[in-house]
């Protein structure tokens, strides 16, 4: 049984679901720091996998330094669009662009430094802290021959905590916190 939401994303009532069978919400942020703008948005996005469509036909546009809710039961398609903007999967037919460039152009690494996807599911390490985790997204702005600037990375880790106030969480573990947290 298929139907259409009001926001355009199709949804197959027999798609997989996600195993623990919860309740999954995706959040995009796409924060702004001072002098920067950045706009995502989709362009006739269809999504199939596997011979069933997902998302067919969807043109989103993600404003710079809003947050937006990406909501919907399971199975609906939340997951498949943040892989597909962050391109995890590029699997797909349509446009997704960034600042008005197709990210199929984009260089890996490059476009490490302006997106990032962090699925609620996902594994940390047991001790890792949430500072640690999030000095991570630093690790495009490093290479083996430029190990990157401690001041710098830390800055930006500060930022990205502020911003999204989170700094009263920067020394604890990641393992002992909700999936809301």
């Amino acid at each position: 049984q298929r139907y259409l939401r009001s926001d355009g994303l199709r949804a197959d009532r027999t798609s997989r679901r996600h195993p623990d069978g919860g309740a999954r919400r995706a959040l995009l942020s796409l924060p702004v720091k001072e002098g920067t703008l950045m706009a995502l948005e989709t362009k006739n996005l269809t999504v199939t996998i596997e011979k069933h469509t997902i998302i067919k036909d969807i043109n989103l546009t993600f404003n710079p330094g809003r947050r937006t809710a990406i909501i919907g039961p399971n199975g609906a398609g939340k997951s498949t669009l943040l892989k597909a903007l962050s391109q995890l999967n590029t699997h797909y037919q349509g446009e997704v662009l960034l600042d008005g460039v197709d990210v199929k152009t984009i260089g890996r690494q490059r476009l490490s430094q302006r997106l990032a996807i962090l699925p609620q599911g996902a594994q940390a390490p047991p001790d890792v802290t949430v500072g640690a985790l999030v000095d991570f997204g630093r690790f495009p702005y490093r290479s083996w021959l430029r190990p990157g600037d401690p001041k710098a990375d830390r800055e930006a880790v500060e930022w990205a905590l502020e911003r999204t106030h989170l700094h009263g969480f920067l020394n604890r573990r990641v393992m002992g916190l909700s999936g809301g947290e």
